[in-house]
């Protein structure tokens, strides 16, 4: 939801150290200095370190990628030529959870003015009509799979009437199935469309979403350095008081903030919407 931050630097790495350690050097260069016991290293690719800063209670605040690129140069350590480790060329991708990115743009939402008279009421329906929307998809396609399972075993019901030689089957059990499956097949049919219409809604209040959403990013930049510092009010705010982060104030290389900007179809939305 809200923008990921983009990090070019340069690591000189031994080559006794765990990726927990990689992942704190990385991160305190990056983004602040956080408590090890907050760091998780969730999968290890080929040069790949996926990483999740953790509140208190577990849940994902912050979402980490350090990529080592290929052509580590050797190292050395002293003037005596003891060998070091590997100079690794990195690219550090950090973006805030869903949670965290839906707090900040409620923040950012209430600071509307008179330059922007009405964005925080417009944010919200905008978020609360895209989650029903998807909760409503969500339910009717599971109608529609349980209807599909329930038309399964009523054709197979069927079937096995037609063929049985019980006259009572055959005559009062077979029209019952018969008519089971096709109230079953007509209901998994109108879940299905359902369904299908839904998706082309949730599409339609995606595209206002992203309108919002852009004008929101539009009407207030977030650095790396505020979104440190949020993370640490949005704990407050949960009642979990804790210095998470603390943020570094100078970058050697300032990121590259990669937002997600609307297509050209959704940008003519958002103008004439």
């Amino acid at each position: 939801m809200l923008p990921t931050y983009e990090f070019k630097n340069q690591f000189a790495f031994s080559l006794g150290d765990s990726t927990n350690k990689i992942a704190e050097e990385v991160l305190g260069r990056c983004f602040g200095r956080v408590d090890p016991l907050h760091i998780r290293v969730k999968t290890q690719n080929v040069g790949v370190i996926s990483v999740d800063i953790l509140a208190p209670d577990r849940s994902t605040l912050i979402k980490t990628q350090i990529i080592l690129e290929v052509g580590a140069k050797t190292v050395l350590r002293d003037i005596e030529g003891q060998f070091f480790g590997l100079l690794h060329n990195t690219t550090t991708l950090i973006a805030p959870s869903d949670a965290l990115s839906a707090w900040i743009l409620s923040r950012i939402a209430s600071q509307e003015d008179e330059h922007t008279p009405g964005i925080k009421n417009r944010y919200e329906i905008a978020t609360k009509n895209l989650k029903g929307l998807k909760k409503k998809s969500q339910i009717f396609g599971i109608l529609g799979i349980v209807f599909c399972v329930y038309l399964i075993i009523a054709a197979t019901l069927s079937t096995a009437a037609a063929l049985t030689d019980n006259s009572s089957l055959n005559r009062y059990g077979l029209p019952t199935f018969v008519a089971l499956t096709a109230v079953f097949a007509a209901l998994a049919i109108a879940f299905a469309v359902a369904t299908f219409c839904m998706k082309k809604e949730i599409k339609k209040a995606d595209i206002v979403f992203s309108c919002v959403h852009n004008e929101l990013l539009a009407l207030h930049d977030v650095s790396i350095e505020e979104l440190a510092q949020l993370c640490n009010q949005y704990l407050q705010e949960q009642g979990m008081a804790i210095e998470l982060v603390k943020p570094i104030t100078e970058h050697e290389n300032p990121p590259e903030v990669t937002s997600a900007l609307p297509q050209q179809n959704e940008a003519e939305f958002c103008r004439f919407s």
